[in-house]
């Protein structure tokens, strides 16, 4: 009990001295949404723990017992595992090294907790937490017009708090995207970037390439079009339309090369059979009732394009409210909530006009091609309301400005006035 004082202690007066400065309405968001952030995790474990029964974070956590041991009997041993072994010091996750070192990550926040998954729970969502808060205060500097929508997303979507909270790799991804948003952001409105920050990006860099490259592979691409077309925009030479595209196809192709060189998975010959391969792994331990079927699926170019339409959609939307029971039944309504509002956006951005962003045509196209690969290679329901958590949230951030009315959002018809 006494652990459980002194670490809530610590989580509430690193919260209090960081937020001490805040006023009004400020201080109101940052405390609401650490509260909103380590519920959200404490409940996501609760209903593991108790209705799931088990879980990659169980998994994770259970399997952190033997390093956590390893460490009491020899700290060398220990240390010299943790920076050196990808197999893991037990059975469990044999050949599985990001899974392991997810277990590693848990196993150092237990040397300071001991082997209590509530309080190791809540050091992730107070991590998840400060990169939310992060993200949100940069979008909210350059956008303070959407301010209450930014926080909305960041810190009471229900698929975000359950999933992006707990002790989880996904956890872990989107507090590196969050940090590399963020930094962004700031670097695409030329703030001055602190030491401190290119560290912190460096490090969730090295977290994210661990546990999920792939969305790495999606990621930076994204962004570094963005960056683009951000600095041609400033250039003399870029200023007639076409010329801007001059040096698009040297990017494209430097974006290949590094996707490729990220993994073996990505090599050209091999990725559609590892992405079938995965599908067809999952599909068999799930049901086929809560699962996303393919019309011969192979591992082709032509194969893949054929089943891109109900890729895409899937990935964004599935499942549906009638595909769902239980818990899935609410991932439903959200996924409805979700479609009405691309639809609403679709609507607003052509009925008025609108002009939208370099910066939010890329973030689309990260979730466009995330929701795309992801339905591909997870068939299952479950898993891939999961792994949406990556880039869900930021599908929302962009359709959050339709939802606002503005004098700049006014009809085509009046503008032609």
């Amino acid at each position: 009990m006494m652990a459980y004082i002194v670490h809530i202690s610590i989580i509430t007066a690193t919260l209090w001295w960081f937020g001490k400065g805040l006023q009004g309405k400020d201080r109101m968001m940052y405390f609401a949404g650490a509260f909103m952030k380590i519920t959200g995790g404490l409940f996501f474990g609760w209903l593991y723990i108790q209705y799931l029964k088990g879980g990659d974070t169980l998994g994770y956590f259970h399997a952190s017992f033997h390093w956590y041991d390893l460490f009491r009997e020899n700290t060398a041993a220990y240390w010299e595992n943790l920076l050196y072994n990808s197999e893991g010091i037990s059975s469990r996750y044999t050949g599985e090294p990001r899974a392991v070192f997810m277990v590693k990550i848990v196993s150092l926040i237990s040397l300071a907790v001991g082997t209590r998954y509530w309080l190791i729970s809540m050091y992730f969502s107070l991590a998840a937490f400060a990169a939310a808060w992060y993200f949100f205060l940069q979008l909210k500097r350059y956008q303070p017009l959407y301010t209450n929508g930014f926080w909305l997303v960041l810190f009471a979507f229900p698929g975000l708090l359950f999933w992006g909270g707990g002790v989880l790799k996904e956890t872990v991804a989107i507090i590196s995207l969050f940090v590399m948003a963020g930094l962004f952001i700031r670097a695409q409105n030329r703030e001055r970037i602190r030491i401190g920050e290119i560290l912190v990006v460096i490090f969730v860099l090295y977290l994210i390439l661990q546990l999920k490259y792939y969305v790495l592979a999606v990621f930076l691409p994204s962004m570094a079009l963005a960056s683009y077309f951000i600095v041609v925009d400033h250039l003399s030479f870029f200023r007639v339309k076409w010329t801007k595209y001059t040096l698009l196809p040297i990017l494209i192709a430097l974006a290949v090369v590094f996707v490729i060189n990220l993994s073996p998975n990505f090599q050209p010959d091999y990725f559609l059979y590892r992405v079938v391969a995965d599908h067809d792994r999952l599909l068999k331990l799930t049901d086929t009732e809560f699962s996303i079927s393919y019309e011969h699926y192979e591992p082709t170019v032509y194969s893949f394009l054929v089943n891109a339409p109900k890729a895409i959609f899937s990935g964004l939307f599935r499942p549906m409210i009638m595909e769902g029971s239980g818990y899935q039944l609410l991932s439903g309504v959200q996924n409805l909530f979700l479609l009405l509002a691309v639809i609403w956006g679709i609507y607003v951005k052509f009925r008025y006009q609108v002009k939208v962003s370099v910066t939010v045509w890329c973030c689309l196209l990260y979730c466009v091609v995330m929701a795309t690969f992801l339905a591909y290679a997870t068939p299952n329901f479950g898993t891939l309301e999961r792994y949406k958590s990556m880039f869900q949230p930021f599908l929302l951030l962009a359709l959050v400005p339709v939802f606002y009315p503005s004098k700049t959002r006014i009809p085509s018809t009046t503008r032609a006035k």
